[in-house]
């Protein structure tokens, strides 16, 4: 017997499920990751609108399953997650959830600016919890490098709490939006 298709919706939903786990720096064990894939791989992917979308997912499947940073490993999957996340964009430029990851994945690799760019594209497409709050991780980091002048590291940081606390008054209930305003107050 075959297996019915999976809608694109489920397929969506269930690998952003995933990335809000991967966002939070806990390992997506196996299992999860596979039935994500599966989904995936039942969805039709024909329809020329569904493009960006299936580049994105694929991007993230490929993150999800990538080794952990800082591993050498990780760096073709991470690598090849990246230039799928770039070309859904540049398809579909108000896809926010791959800018989000595209602009998480360019933090971790210490690539700060192009993170910043990201983040703001997909922020300026939709409003999340999970951009705002690496767009404020990214800010304090800029906030605390050393090239930055005072005026610059001051204007970063209050950027960086402004930005926590949108994620908080998104939703109240989400103890990650917390955790991120109360280390924006403890940095200043």
């Amino acid at each position: 017997m075959q297996e019915a298709p999976t809608s694109l919706a489920a397929a969506h939903a269930l690998t952003n499920e995933l990335l809000r786990v991967w966002f939070r720096d806990v390992p997506v064990n196996a299992e999860s990751r596979a039935a994500a894939a599966r989904a995936c791989d039942g969805v039709d992917w024909s329809a020329a609108s569904s493009q960006p979308l299936a580049l994105y997912l694929r991007g993230a499947l490929l993150l999800l399953s990538a080794a952990p940073l800082p591993t050498p490993a990780a760096a073709p999957d991470r690598h090849r997650a990246a230039s799928l996340m770039e070309a859904a964009v540049k398809l579909q430029p108000c896809l926010a959830e791959a800018w989000v990851v595209l602009g998480a994945m360019h933090s971790q690799a210490g690539q700060l600016v192009m993170a910043l760019h990201c983040l703001s594209c997909g922020l300026a497409a939709r409003v999340n919890a999970e951009g705002l709050r690496a767009m404020s991780l990214v800010l304090r980091r800029l906030a605390a490098s050393t090239g930055a002048l005072p005026q610059e590291r001051a204007e970063a940081a209050a950027a960086s709490l402004a930005a926590a606390k949108q994620a908080v008054a998104l939703d109240v209930t989400d103890g990650f939006s917390w955790c991120e305003w109360q280390r924006c107050s403890v940095a200043d």
